[in-house]
């Protein structure tokens, strides 16, 4: 059975210079994120990332905001599958766990995913 979840975020996207591209369309990301049973995300931002020493920060969220960089065009297409295929599935538990949480505490988690060494790499607090 497929349980979608109606969502309602802000979305703000970067224009990107050539050779970089967002590892999901807005449509993949709206997707994955509409299976997830929690209502707090109020604002996703699709921003320009910094990359170093072969380690890029795909996305970071907490309890109310969600920021995806981009990433080498080169790259899309195994760090998107990636992200929907390992790091969703993630963020769905972490979400939908903080969501039983009490408000005042929500907004001391964190969650990462960074890309490094050609894996996907999960920090959650």
């Amino acid at each position: 059975m497929d349980l979608r979840v109606e969502i309602f975020y802000v979305v703000s996207k970067s224009k990107l210079p050539k050779g970089m591209s967002f590892p999901l369309k807005r449509s993949e990301f709206d997707s994955a994120m509409s299976t997830i049973a929690y209502d707090g995300i109020r604002f996703v931002y699709f921003n320009l990332g910094q990359r170093s020493s072969g380690k890029s920060i795909l996305m970071h969220c907490d309890a109310k905001c969600i920021i995806l960089y981009a990433v080498p065009s080169a790259e899309r297409q195994r760090i998107g599958e990636a992200l929907l295929n390992e790091g969703f599935p993630k963020l769905r538990r972490w979400l939908e766990n903080i969501g039983k949480t009490e408000t005042a505490r929500m907004m001391k988690h964190y969650f990462g995913m960074r890309w490094v060494d050609g894996r996907l790499v999960v920090h959650a607090e």
